[in-house]
This record gives structure tokens, sequence and C-alpha cells, in this order.
């Protein structure tokens, strides 16, 4: 060839060009190649001449791209920027880009294909980490809350940009098309904010600055939300304002809540006087309780020496049942301030009724007729009587206060109804309830009924209807069933009357056997007890309690004395120590612990008017084998006497 050779420029332009340049027959058998596959590939000329132009693609992509290429083939058609991932020499993946055209014999068949093949895997790397980077910025704003937006600073704020979670703020669908839809922001802020919003932002723009405001929107569906909204300019290099970015978050729900905390705070500081009541009450319960007892134990002793004058039997029975019911209150008051929990036992909700009904003669309206219907035997609940008893009257004084001095009925009932697994999933289906027998109470009124608003925060903590009320009776009428594994249904229409329907799982079987088989009013004790407490009227009726169940008795009005007592025996052997908690020269803390050096054995029950909570507190170094809530009936030291010395007579 001469310098000048046409075929020589052509074959050195071949050689020297950036690209790989190949021919390939139809079978994809390399029949030229330029040098250039050795940069790209590691392969020289030679040894790729004669080889399949699949070989050097990864192995699983080979078959593919074999079909590809067939397609071609028969279509008898190139191909442009084809990219396939090739395998070097030295083992790393390349990323080519090939084109070709086909070329054919004098007769028109197909030979093959010439075409090149550009080295992209670069440029596949950035477009790669580029593609991830948008996803990540897409995700940690679909991601973000509220709404990140662009817009234009026009007068309608034209909306260029909103991000995912704008859809929610603008009450727009997940697939809505939020530029088409929402167009601007001018026409979703509320009119009377616009001019306020319109001035801040004009200001932040004019100065170059940040801003941040809250204001009033009306979403795409209608709905009034409060908004806040942080956000900036953007400026082009002339430093004009060409649109806003920022983001705004949906704060209805704080609003809301804001409203709603200075409400209940405002109710708290009405409340705030119950704080001073409760340590009052703790107070005067210990004392009451102590009276109780004196009444309660002589009440019961002359029951027991006179229990054939029959109308003196009437009254002295009279007189228990109201020390119960004083002792109900005194321990309901001390749950309020936290000094003692209540204790479950099977209890009759009929006779509860029974009891409230007499009791609250004079609370419910003189205008109401009231209608009972109790079933004379149902099955017992496992309760506190004290806390079924505020149900009751919760539920009986609401539907008094219901007819608002108009004549109306009360209906309540008591009756045992068996509850299937569909049922309860029915009725309570936030409750994981067993199917079997529910004591059932229900209270119906014809009164005034409720409104939507009443019914949705009818069991909440301070709601009240009520001018003066403080919103907590049915809250706690609420909490107390969901305590006792039972559930509560309202039904009510305005103007229509109320019905509220509690259901009690009745009692183990095995509970309410124990409790009549544990009740034996002949039981005997033997040997000795001490009986420590500073109150004269106390030990004199502890010790007529003690002596008519068997037992030999000593007295000590404080912790000293008591010691002095135990001391003078030489030995701890008494059947039981009765303490209490309070008292002048040496406490029963203190006593306890001094008798504990003494014996580790004796047992030692605390007679207090505090709760058993609050004792437990206090006395958890130390072992104490019982516990008595004053005021206590004979029944109760009989329990308790014979839990402690395990011994029948």
């Amino acid at each position: 060839m001469t310098p000048d050779d046409p075929q020589q420029h052509l074959q050195i332009l071949l050689d020297t060009t950036s690209d790989w340049i190949w021919e390939i027959d139809r079978q994809g058998i390399i029949r030229y190649t330029n040098p250039r596959c050795q940069d790209l590939l590691g392969y020289s000329p030679e040894e790729l001449l004669g080889t399949e132009i699949f070989a050097r693609l990864l192995p699983d992509q080979q078959d593919h791209f074999r079909q590809h290429f067939a397609s071609f083939v028969q279509n008898k058609q190139g191909f442009d920027k084809e990219l396939n991932p090739n395998v070097h020499k030295d083992g790393r993946l390349v990323i080519l880009e090939s084109s070709a055209r086909p070329f054919f014999d004098a007769q028109g068949e197909l030979l093959g294909f010439r075409g090149t093949d550009r080295d992209v895997t670069e440029r596949q790397q950035h477009q790669h980490m580029l593609e991830e980077q948008r996803r990540q910025l897409e995700s940690i704003m679909n991601n973000c809350p509220g709404a990140i937006y662009r817009c234009m600073a026009d007068d309608d704020f034209t909306l260029t940009f909103l991000s995912q979670g704008g859809m929610g703020v603008f009450g727009l669908a997940e697939d809505a098309q939020a530029l088409d839809e929402i167009g601007n922001f001018k026409h979703l802020i509320h009119p009377d904010d616009f001019a306020m919003v319109d001035g801040i932002t004009r200001k932040a723009l004019e100065q170059q600055s940040r801003f941040t405001i809250e204001y009033r929107i009306r979403d795409c569906n209608g709905e009034e939300k409060w908004v806040w909204e942080r956000g900036s300019g953007i400026y082009d290099r002339s430093h004009n304002a060409i649109g806003l970015e920022g983001i705004i978050l949906d704060i209805s729900a704080q609003r809301k809540g804001e409203k709603e905390r200075k409400a209940i705070e405002q109710r708290m500081q009405q409340s705030q006087h119950l704080e001073s009541l409760g340590i009052l009450a703790g107070g005067i319960a210990h004392d009451f309780n102590n009276i109780l007892m004196a009444i309660m134990g002589h009440a019961e002793l002359a029951k027991m020496r006179y229990a054939d004058a029959g109308k003196c039997l009437s009254s002295l029975n009279e007189v228990i049942h109201a020390t119960v019911r004083a002792s109900d209150l005194c321990r309901q008051m001390l749950a309020y301030t936290g000094k003692t929990s209540f204790e479950q036992c099977p209890v009759s909700i009929a006779e509860v009724i029974r009891d409230m009904i007499r009791l609250l003669s004079t609370n419910i309206s003189k205008k109401a007729t009231l209608h009972t219907a109790l079933d004379p035997a149902p099955p017992p609940v496992m309760a506190d009587p004290s806390q079924l008893r505020q149900v009751v009257m919760n539920l009986l004084l609401n539907a008094s206060d219901s007819l608002q001095g108009n004549p109306g009925d009360i209906h309540i009932s008591c009756l045992s109804q068996q509850c299937d697994a569909a049922f309860l999933a029915l009725q309570a289906p936030e409750h994981a309830l067993e199917p079997g027998t529910f004591t059932v109470l229900q209270v119906r009124d014809s009164g005034c009924g409720m409104d939507a608003v009443t019914k949705r925060n009818l069991f909440s903590p301070f709601f009240s209807t009520k001018e003066n009320g403080r919103g907590l009776g049915l809250a706690a009428v609420h909490g107390i069933i969901n305590a006792y594994q039972g559930f509560i249904t309202v039904a009510s229409e305005e103007g229509e009357g109320s019905t509220f329907t509690c259901y009690f799982p009745t009692a183990p079987l095995a509970q309410t056997e124990s409790l009549i088989n544990g009740s034996d009013t002949n039981w005997q004790g033997q040997g000795c007890v001490l009986l420590v407490d500073d109150e004269p009227h106390l030990r004199d009726i502890g010790q007529h309690m003690l002596e008519s169940l068997g037992f030999s008795t000593e007295l000590a009005e404080h912790g000293v004395a008591a010691l002095e007592r135990i001391d003078h025996r030489q030995k701890c052997d008494y059947s039981a120590i009765i303490l209490d908690l309070t008292m002048p020269v040496m406490d029963g803390s203190e006593t306890l612990a001094s008798i504990r050096q003494r014996s580790s054995t004796v047992p030692v029950i605390i007679a207090s008017g505090f709760g058993k909570d609050d004792i437990d507190q206090r006395l958890i170094k130390h072992h104490v084998n019982g516990f008595l809530q004053k005021p206590f009936s004979l029944a109760d030291l009989t329990q308790c006497l014979r839990q402690v010395t395990q011994t029948e007579v």
C-alpha cells in the first residue's frame, strides 16, 4: 500500500479508534476485530477471531443474548446501543454498549453484522449511583412527615413539586396527580389567613431569609386544618426570587390536643382541693375505723348474748350492717388516696342492689318510679363489695339525673346469662373473654338520652354533662368492670332514654365453695393471745371477742408494755400476737422488729385502720402472718386466727 492508499487510511482509523470494531457472521462468530478489543476485554484479536461473540458475556446472560441476536438475524435488522455485561480476561465486569448493521451478499442473503462496542462501565456506575441517590432522596422525602414542596413566587404560589407526604396534608389520594389537582396554594389557604401568609412570605423573599408560620388551610376535601410551614426563597444568579421551597406539617391534632390540655388543666385546677381532701380522708378513715371497731364488736357480742330477744337482735343486725357500709366507705376513701387496695371475694350483685336501693332512697328523684327484677339466687361474682356498690350507685344516680326532674321510670335488673364466643366477640371485641356464665346488671331509664358527643366521651375521665360534675362516676364504673374481666354496653338515643348493661364473669365454683366451707362459726381456738392497742375500748372489745373464741388474753397499751409482757413470760409462746400499727411510746413497726428478735415463729397479726398495701410497704422487712382491716367482725377475726394458728378444736 502507498502512503496515499485509502485502504491504508481506513486501516489506520480502525486500529486507532477508541471503539472496538468487529464483524461477525450470522452465527455470531467473530470474523474481524480491531486491536481495541484488548483494551476493552483483555483479549488480543488472535484470541477472539473464530470465537462466539457471546462467549465473554456473563454466563447467566448468554442464552438470553443468543435469543436476542437470533431475532435480529431473522428480521435482518441492525441494533443500536444494546447494553451487555461482559467478563474481562482479568475477571472484572465490563459493560459494553453495542451498535451494528447487517451486511449482505450480492443475492441479498444476510452474511452477518458489522458493529462497534464502547466501554460504558463507568457511565453505568455513575447512572446507578445517581439513581440510588435519587431513590434515597425520594425515600427520605416520602418518609418525612408532612409536605415537602416547591412553588413559584407568583401571586398564586403555583405548585411545581410536592412530596408523597403532601398527599395526606392536602387531602389527596395516594395515586392522585398532585400538580394537576392542586395547581396552586392560594386557593388552599384559608381566606381569613391568606393576607398574613402572603405578607410574611413576600417579606422573607425580599430579605432573603427563612420564614416560619402557622395558619389554616382547606384541603381538597374541604376539611379545615391547621398547618405549620417553614420555608425559604429560591433565587436566580441575579438574586431575583423565582420560587419558594420548604415543608408543611399538619398540626391539627396538636392544636386540638393543646385545646383539650388547657381544658383539662382548668378542670384539674378546680379539682386541686381533692389532694388535700385525700390527705384528710386518710386520717379521718383511720380514726373512724377505730370507732367503728368498737361499735361493730360490741354489737356482735350483744347479738351473741341476747340472741333470743327478737327486736333487739334485729336492731343489732342493722347496727352491724351499718358499720359494714361505713367500713366500706372508709376503704373507698383510703383507696382513692392510695392507702389501700380492694380485695375480691364472692359477692351477690342482687344483694348489693337491694342494699343500695335502701341506702339511696333519699338521693333518687322522688318523681322516679323504680322497678326491680332480681334473680333470687344469681351466681356470685368475684369482686370487692364496695366497688360493686360504687357501680350500682353511679348507674342509679346517673339514671335519676337523666330524668332532669321529670316523672319517669328506672328499671334495674340482675340475672345470669350464658355468653358464647360469638356473642362476646360481637359485644366486646376489644376483650379476650372466655365463654361461660355471666351475671348481668342492667339499669334502664326513660330520661333524656345522650347525643353522639356524650356517648363518644361517656367513659372519659373528667368528662361530665353536669354543671358541677367532675366526670369521674362513669369512668370509675368502666374501670371497675374492666378490672373484673367484664364489659359494659350502652344503648341510648337522644330523648329516648339510656340502657347500661354490665356483664361480670361469675365466680368459679371452687372459690364460692371455699368461702362457704371456711365460715365455721363454731370454731374455737386455744392458748393465749397478746393484744396490743393504744385504744382502751378496742382492747376491751378485742378481749371479749378473743375469749368468745376460746383464747385467754394479755393486753398491752403500746409496744414497750407488750415487750415487757413477752419478757415476763420468759418465752414467746403466744398462740398469736395482734398488733396495732399506730401507737405512742413505741409504734407497731418498732414493736414488730423487737418481737422478731425474740422469736421468728410466733404468729403476728397486724390490725390497722390503714390499708394492707400501705402496711406491707412499711413492714416489708419483717414477716407478718396476717392482717385485719379495722373495723373487723368476729368472723374476720375467726378466719384470720384460724389461718395463722392452724389449730382446730
